[in-house]
């Protein structure tokens, strides 16, 4: 998916079976729980078939974080 790497493991690749979304009920989708994250910008994308042949969207998502706190959160 893409960064920062707490979110995603310490080095993020396409392959790390840990950041599969789980498909249920006709949506796809994975929560991270209890994450620390600072304030700042992180991006992201998803792969499809652990390969950056099919990526979602084309570019980058980014997502401003916008206070230091704990969260949780969904990807769907």
């Amino acid at each position: 998916m893409g960064e920062p790497a707490i979110l995603f493991g310490e080095t993020w690749t396409p392959d790390k079976t840990e950041n599969d979304l789980v498909y249920e009920n006709g949506i796809w989708t994975k929560t991270y729980s209890k994450v620390v994250l600072t304030k700042g910008t992180i991006s992201f994308k998803v792969c499809k078939n652990h390969a950056w042949d099919e990526a979602y969207p084309g570019s980058n998502k980014t997502y401003d974080i916008e206070k230091d706190g704990i969260y949780n959160v969904t990807f769907t």
